[in-house]
């Protein structure tokens, strides 16, 4: 799956979507590319 946030710069995160879950270390990498805060990832529904 692929995301786009659009603002002052487009950012575009690709998520891995063939497995269950994902390790830590890719997920970490998703939220550093989307430019959250880990609490705010964490926290959104």
């Amino acid at each position: 799956m692929k995301f786009r946030k659009y603002g002052n710069k487009n950012l575009t995160v690709i998520v891995p979507a063939n497995k269950k879950e994902i390790p830590m270390g890719t997920l970490h990498s998703i939220i550093r590319q989307s430019s959250l805060l880990k609490e705010d990832f964490l926290l959104s529904k």
